[in-house]
């Protein structure tokens, strides 16, 4: 029952890249980290999948990877590129290889639950009455049905999908152990999305293209047992903050992804030419339009972070630096309070537990 304060999660680290986000992770203090997808990028091109296993060897091999595995607690989800296809739902051939891929670099006991179901979703609760935390990890991939193609590719708001009402996107079993967990008294809930749940200005993967699923995961949510409620999602390559408020449901949708390939800020609205890597975030750059998102996108590598304090009853969710700022002096001549040093918070938000 140990009470958490202080939680990093984050996505999108492509296991061949320098991986400093862990270091930056582990001197922020995070008591548990959460990776929410693209935990790794070994895409099945091949017969066998070969390259599934080779991307977790070589992210295993890694000095900075397995310092922090033997030193900090660690939970995750995956999303499509360590699911083994790239945006890939329910149809997707490999999935049972990757699940099984996925649980042995989890892990995972022999009799974990999660390798008697199908899926990856799973939960874990920390703390007492008055500061319980759940964290709750979906699988957006092994039930989604597929999305609809766009008619006009690379259109605003239709850059590869298009919305549908039907199909599911957590599947029928999860949906109920969703519920079953949602029933549960919680003070703070962190439910982690591989793809983006509040996002609207955008037709990349997101829950917008189900838009059905969407409503009911908010009213799923709306039903809860009690706690203010974070969701923490990834894929998007970009960071950014979002919330969503209705008359049941009042909730931030924070999106730290990535790692370690992060999208440039676009300066010129031309993107075929590179962006500037220096510009962390500014109006300036060509974004995408989002009446939810609550700043311009974070654009250098970064991780998220959530600071609870439960004698004031809030929690500060934000996205912070995952590596030292390009062109800046080394980390040990920064100033202490430097927004270029690793684990500089970015941005943030206030929630209210309660």
């Amino acid at each position: 029952d140990a009470v958490l304060t202080r939680v990093a999660w984050g996505s999108c680290a492509k296991q061949g890249f320098p991986q400093p986000y862990f270091d930056a992770i582990a001197q922020y203090g995070a008591e548990l980290t959460i990776l929410v997808g693209d935990n790794v990028y070994g895409d099945c091109e091949t017969d066998g999948c070969p390259e599934l296993p080779a991307a977790y060897a070589l992210l295993e091999a890694h000095p900075s990877y397995r310092g922090f595995k033997a030193s900090m607690p660690l939970v995750a989800t995956w999303d499509d590129h360590d699911y083994g296809i790239n945006d890939g739902g329910a149809s997707n051939p490999h999935k049972d290889l990757a699940k099984d891929l996925f649980l042995t670099f989890m892990d995972a006991a022999d009799d974990d639950v999660r390798r008697k179901r199908d899926g990856v979703y799973t939960s874990h609760a920390f703390g007492p009455t008055g500061k319980r935390a759940q964290v709750l990890l979906l699988d957006t991939r092994y039930f989604r049905a597929d999305f609809t193609d766009t008619d006009e590719p690379y259109a605003p708001g239709k850059e590869r999908y298009v919305p549908k009402n039907e199909g599911t996107m957590l599947g029928e079993a999860q949906w109920s152990w969703l519920e079953k967990r949602l029933a549960e008294p919680a003070d703070l809930r962190l439910v982690a999305s591989s793809i983006q749940v509040v996002a609207d200005g955008h037709g990349w993967e997101c829950w917008r293209m189900l838009p059905h699923e969407r409503e009911r995961f908010y009213e799923a949510l709306a039903l809860r047992n009690g706690g203010a409620v974070v969701l923490l999602s990834g894929d998007r390559h970009t960071g950014g903050l979002y919330q969503f408020s209705s008359t049941d449901l009042d909730v931030v949708d924070a999106t730290a992804s990535s790692f370690t390939h992060t999208i440039a800020c676009d300066d010129d609205g031309d993107f075929n030419t590179p962006g500037d890597p220096s510009v962390v975030s500014d109006e300036a750059c060509y974004d995408e339009e989002d009446a939810r998102r609550l700043f311009p996108f974070i654009h250098v590598n970064h991780f998220g972070s959530v600071d609870i304090d439960w004698d004031a009853g809030s929690a500060l969710v934000g996205i912070r630096r995952a590596e030292t700022a390009l062109g800046a002096a080394t980390r040990d001549d920064l100033p202490t309070n430097s927004s270029d040093r690793p684990a500089a918070m970015l941005q943030s938000v206030s929630v209210p537990l309660w």
